[in-house]
């Protein structure tokens, strides 16, 4: 939403700074879901911990979301969001957090998780940093196919990450492109608020269910109501000519 208000379009760069945020809230939120695992459950909310006694689960998903931000400064580079040594502080960022997710996968505790807590509070405000201080200006020239291209440029003689490269280009094509047909059906079909549907939907049963004899006469004197209320406006409006 911050992309979309400051560029007035969404981009290629809003695609990376959603990746950094979605898999930096996974280990940053199970960490938390174990910490206070009873309460969540005296709560009512089903999280991974519910499920995950010994602990294993929560940190090797954990883990897993650590080696997805690996990544994300590279991705930001070939955007074209910051220059090149973001890219080797952002992987950085994301070893040490890394880090600390092996070692709550290896040894699940209460002082593992609340390690990885703090480091994930750590990482996010000196990625964000690191984006200001390296950034570039947007010049909006940039989408998803010249990122591609950019990517296949630096990747050059390394046969396996160019095909790995392709089969992401084809999948985020893909995603792309259905994400484009539902916005388009959204907006062809008038995309309203769903608490906007759900109360003209109401107004309609309501207008449309048979009245009592007592609904009707009320309507009728409010409808006598509002025609005396013209009329005395009209004489006043006579009156004054």
């Amino acid at each position: 939403m911050g992309w979309a208000a400051a560029s007035g379009q969404l981009e290629v760069g809003a695609s990376v700074l959603a990746a950094a945020l979605f898999s930096w809230q996974m280990p940053h939120f199970l960490a938390l879901a174990w910490l206070c695992k009873d309460d969540y459950i005296r709560g009512g909310f089903s999280m991974l911990s519910k499920f995950d006694p010994i602990g294993r689960r929560t940190a090797i998903t954990s883990l897993r979301h650590c080696l997805y931000l690996a990544p994300i400064g590279l991705l930001a580079y070939w955007a074209e969001l910051t220059t090149q040594p973001f890219a080797w502080e952002a992987a950085g960022l994301a070893a040490i957090f890394g880090a600390y997710a092996a070692l709550f996968a290896v040894s699940p505790s209460q002082q593992a998780a609340r390690k990885m807590f703090r480091a994930s509070l750590l990482y996010l405000p000196l990625l964000l940093l690191g984006l200001v201080v390296h950034r570039l200006p947007n010049e909006h020239t940039m989408d998803a196919d010249a990122v591609c291209m950019k990517a296949r440029a630096m990747l050059v003689g390394v046969p396996w990450l160019i095909d790995a490269a392709k089969v992401v280009e084809d999948v985020g094509s893909g995603v792309i492109g259905m994400g484009s047909d539902l916005a388009d059906s959204l907006w062809a079909n008038k995309m309203k608020c769903p608490s906007k549907v759900l109360c003209e939907s109401e107004e309609d049963a309501l207008e449309q269910r048979p009245k009592s004899e007592a609904e009707v006469e009320a309507l009728a004197q409010s409808k006598l109501g509002e025609a005396r209320v013209l009329e005395k406006g009209g004489d006043k409006e006579v009156g004054s000519c």
